[in-house]
């Protein structure tokens, strides 16, 4: 694939100081006289199992080409060098203008900058030991650079170091050169834009088809199985998205999983009552010494998981007072993967019974987005969001949980993913929201990381809204997004702020994501999948989507995450049948029917089957057949309605309908109909045909009659 980024060609301007984020806090950073701000071409993404195309990224590609030293970058991701006089500025703008791909960028205001003081700097491994290839890395030769290391990350194999008066141009040359360096780049924020309300709907009709029988209705009718288990949680009957996936389906054969799942995100609420019983649990820290490694595993007080962000023990979700909306992301994040399900308390999880690993490496703060808007959102560095996925790997996590992401290609947070899945981890990762303009892109064209890396073990999952529609804010991809899952209006727990509203609604590929999370733990808890390998795991999920057109063409698998395979067998309650002969048919009628009790709730799937031999017109008549709980049309059941075209005179056409139902204990009658598509009169003998019903009750002794 290829990036054609637009020219400019614009005044530099000259910035004297400027308030940014630099990574994890806010700093005063004093900016030299005179800075360039400028676009760079986007890093063209590596082949699967390849090292990157370039060594550099691109802030540090556009520094090694024009001098300075690289500062930070702007939100709209231009890179911005500083120079020590306006003489060496104008030499290095006059070098940009005639450089393919590269543009100056005027109009930058100080807000706007992202600072950066760290970098990490992937190294490669020589021989049959893989040997760190390290050779002038060491803290004497980053020290001639001007740069100080602060962490060597064998998890990842990368440096990281920091800049303190700026990256320069000799280091980013020198680097280059260096055979065992295999990728320069900044260690870039990670922010997290909620989704705007007017930007969650559906697409439009013409670029997302929507099918016939749910054109015209509010919310899909998805039927579950007589077997299926139904929590006593009060705010179950609103969580479409568990029954849009077929939870209680699939709940029937287990609703718990002995694995651990790692929410890489704001934390959790280590408070919130539906989900401290299943909160993830250090025994030795727990029952150790306050202030002490217990286990040895390196961290202190790690209880419940680690927050990276503030270096300390408690992973807990924050809030901030000034906030529209208070973010509690990670929280409702970890309530769809795992609210204690049936504790008659707020909500369910797809897995009523895990344990949640809470790996903090975001903080809340306000982020002024490109178009000047101040949101208040979530936010950290990609080198904490490694370090997260480092520590819930040591510490026996089997599914990592990543609702975050961004365009920036990270080759060090590729390795921690590829480290993870070595170990057996699978990488659930969200697809993206389309960026600023809260609108849904092609990941083929414009990768979103983590989601597009070319790892096996990373599901990248979009999302659908309840009329089974990719949402209008979701990222896409025929070839980097697997799966879709639930994602708008997504009910689930929130952080404490109001004790009368501990759960709320939220939307995103973020929330869909967590419904696959949960998925994984789910199958691995089901009996007959326990011992299964990641791969098997991720493979089931796939193999069984449930396609829609909505999805076609959308992502590799063309459908939406589906759990009905997990449901026990249902055990057969019996079976009746009803046929009828062949009768002229002018019009609409109902053609037989077929009369059924049931001596308990059971689930019926009912099937009807004739021919026909149109008579008028000559040529093709378009008809409609379908299955009725009465004789007339105002009882049609609207999963059964299919079109069908009688064709010439004297051609014996066979159709069929079915539908499948859950029907309280009882008498039951339902009609096999005919139907013309429009006012003009058709004649037809139709017949023989046949009605059968088949029952499938919850006990062996359930007796259709």
């Amino acid at each position: 694939m290829s990036h054609n980024p637009t020219i400019s060609w614009c005044v530099a301007i000259v910035l004297l100081t400027a308030t940014a984020f630099a990574q994890d806090e806010k700093v005063q950073v004093k900016l030299p006289a005179s800075i360039l701000a400028i676009r760079a071409p986007k890093l063209e993404p590596p082949e699967p199992g390849k090292p990157p195309t370039s060594k550099l990224a691109p802030e540090l590609e556009a520094l090694k080409r024009f001098g300075g030293r690289l500062y930070g970058r702007t939100r709209k991701g231009t890179a911005v060098l500083g120079f020590d006089s306006d003489r060496e500025m104008t030499a290095a703008r006059a070098l940009v203008r005639p450089t393919k791909g590269f543009a100056v960028v005027r109009g930058v205001v100080p807000e706007s900058i992202q600072v950066f003081t760290k970098y990490m700097i992937s190294y490669s491994y020589d021989g049959e030991n893989k040997t760190p290839n390290r050779t002038g890395l060491d803290r004497e030769g980053l020290r001639k650079l001007e740069l100080e290391l602060l962490e060597d990350n064998e998890f990842a194999s990368f440096l990281l170091v920091k800049a303190p008066s700026g990256f320069s141009q000799s280091a980013a040359v020198e680097l280059e050169k260096n055979p065992g360096v295999v990728f320069v780049e900044p260690d870039y924020e990670i922010v997290l834009e909620p989704v705007p309300e007017e930007k969650s709907g559906e697409r439009p009709a013409q670029e997302n088809p929507v099918d016939s029988h749910t054109q015209d209705r509010e919310q899909r009718d998805f039927s579950i199985s007589a077997l299926a288990v139904i929590p006593n949680d009060p705010s179950f009957g609103v969580q479409w998205g568990l029954t849009n996936i077929h939870a209680p389906d699939a709940w029937d054969s287990s609703t718990q999983s002995p694995r651990i799942v790692a929410v890489v995100d704001t934390g959790i609420d280590a408070a919130h009552p539906d989900l401290t019983g299943n909160q993830w649990t250090n025994i030795a820290e727990q029952t150790g010494s306050s202030g002490v490694d217990d286990d040895g595993n390196g961290f202190v007080d790690d209880i419940h998981g680690f927050d990276f962000a503030r270096n300390d023990g408690d992973p807990n979700d924050e809030t901030l007072a000034t906030a529209p909306f208070p973010p509690g992301h990670g929280t409702h994040v970890a309530g769809t993967i795992g609210a204690v399900g049936n504790n008659n308390r707020d909500v369910s999880g797809v897995v009523w019974q895990c344990r949640l690993m809470a790996v903090k490496f975001m903080t809340p703060r306000h982020v002024t987005l490109p178009d000047g808007t101040v949101i208040a959102t979530s936010s950290g560095s990609t080198s904490n969001a490694i370090r997260c996925i480092r520590y819930a790997v040591q510490n026996g996590a089997s599914v990592i949980n990543a609702s975050y992401g961004s365009t920036n290609f990270s080759n060090a947070e590729r390795n921690a993913i590829a480290a993870a899945r070595d170990r057996g981890v699978i990488f659930v990762a969200a697809a993206g929201n389309g960026g600023p303009d809260g609108v849904g892109d092609d990941n083929d064209a414009t990768p979103h990381y983590p989601s597009s890396y070319d790892l096996e073990n990373i599901i990248s999952v979009a999302a659908i809204n309840r009329l089974d529609n990719l949402t209008g804010f979701s990222n896409f991809g025929s070839v980097t997004v697997d799966i879709a899952a639930p994602g708008q209006t997504i009910l689930s727990t929130v952080p404490g702020w109001s004790p009368n509203a501990p759960i709320a609604n939220l939307s995103g590929t973020s929330m869909a994501t967590p419904h696959v999370s949960g998925a994984a733990a789910l199958v691995w808890g089901h009996p007959l999948h326990a011992g299964r390998s990641w791969k098997e795991v991720i493979g089931l999920i796939l193999a069984n989507s449930r396609s829609l057109t909505s999805l076609s063409g959308r992502c590799v698998t063309g459908g939406t995450l589906d759990l009905a395979f997990l449901a026990p067998p249902i055990p057969a309650a019996g079976e009746a049948y009803a046929s009828f002969n062949s009768r002229t048919v002018r019009g609409s009628m109902a053609l037989h029917q077929i009369r059924f009790t049931l001596d308990e709730p059971m689930f019926v799937h009912v099937t009807a089957h004739a021919s026909a031999d149109l008579r008028y017109p000559s040529r093709g008549k378009a008809i409609t057949v379908s299955l009725s709980t009465t004789a007339g049309s105002s009882g049609t059941l609207s999963d059964s309605v299919t079109k069908v075209t009688l064709s010439n005179r004297g051609v014996k056409d066979e159709f069929q309908t079915s539908v499948g139902l859950r029907l309280a204990a009882g008498n039951h009658v339902v009609f096999f109909r005919i139907d013309p598509n429009d006012s003009r009169g058709f004649l037809a003998n139709v017949g023989p045909g046949t009605i059968m019903v088949e029952a499938f009750g919850r006990s062996i002794g359930g007796v259709l009659r």
